[in-house]
């Protein structure tokens, strides 16, 4: 994708973000974009900061999502974390981002497809803390809130 047809891309992308997510930002550091803002879960039990780094070949690449915030997601019930644990097929993570932060498995890699938006990926983080929420309240399996492994 040459420079042109990526900025285009870029800029679009902040479009669809600010009317149909206006919580989360759009920024532009050193050709390094990223996304991120405040997302409370339906209970309003949590607050969360997402992170979307999107990459310099995005959206060819598929792009890191973190919880940025707060930086330490513990288990229910536990002394223990979720950070801890990097990559948790039960949890959908992957490794631990900047900072220990816990990273979302949004999409499989296989399954990335540079048609797939920032939105798309920011929903799915937004299920992923609801599912967090419910698990925390009820113990009961990501599995039975998230999302299929199919995505």
């Amino acid at each position: 994708m040459n420079s042109n047809d990526r900025l285009y891309r870029l800029n679009l992308e902040k479009q669809i973000l600010a009317n149909e997510l206006p919580q989360f930002n759009f920024h532009f550091i050193n050709s390094a974009p990223y996304i991120s803002g405040w997302q409370s879960t339906s209970s309003h039990r949590g607050n969360y900061q997402l992170k979307l780094i999107l990459g310099n070949n995005y959206p060819c690449d598929m792009p890191a999502l973190f919880v940025n915030s707060p930086l330490i997601l513990f288990q229910r019930n536990s002394s223990r974390t979720i950070n801890e644990l990097g990559s948790s097929h039960n949890f959908h993570t992957l490794p631990n981002g900047p900072r220990g932060c816990v990273q979302i498995c949004h999409t499989k890699p296989e399954l990335w497809s540079p048609s797939m938006t920032c939105v798309a990926v920011l929903m799915k983080a937004i299920v992923w803390l609801e599912a967090y929420d419910a698990y925390l309240q009820t113990g009961q399996a990501f599995n039975d809130f998230l999302y299929d492994d199919e995505s």
